[in-house]
């Protein structure tokens, strides 16, 4: 509505012309310095949402750096574990070999008793 139709409509109440033309005056720029326009918000959400993507970009490859060193982690206590795991069957391996020889030794004295 435009400053014109405003005081069309005061006048129309009954509100004499200079009085309404000065009352939409003052409400005018009291709204103009108060008040954001269409195109002010417009152009305050697009500059908005341009910051986001942007910190929403620097945040995904943020995490996706994190990630890479988190996965590289991952892999080398993976071979680690491995590693580890390997050493104890070798060890266990080790055990039971010498227990089957310590059992073919008895089994070797107890034949040649059962022999003899």
């Amino acid at each position: 509505m435009s400053d014109i139709d405003l005081v069309s409509q005061l006048e129309g109440s009954g509100i004499p012309r200079r009085q309404a033309e000065a009352q939409v005056k003052v409400m005018s720029s009291y709204i103009d310095d108060k008040f954001a326009t269409k195109q002010e918000m417009t152009n305050e959400f697009k500059s908005v949402r341009a910051d986001m993507a942007a910190e929403f970009k620097s945040v995904r490859s943020e995490m996706a750096a994190e990630f890479k060193l988190v996965r590289a982690e991952m892999r080398e206590l993976n071979k680690d574990t491995l590693l580890e795991i390997s050493k104890i069957m070798a060890h266990q391996l080790g055990v039971v070999v010498a227990t089957i020889g310590v059992f073919m030794a008895i089994l070797g004295v107890v034949l040649s008793l059962i022999l003899s």
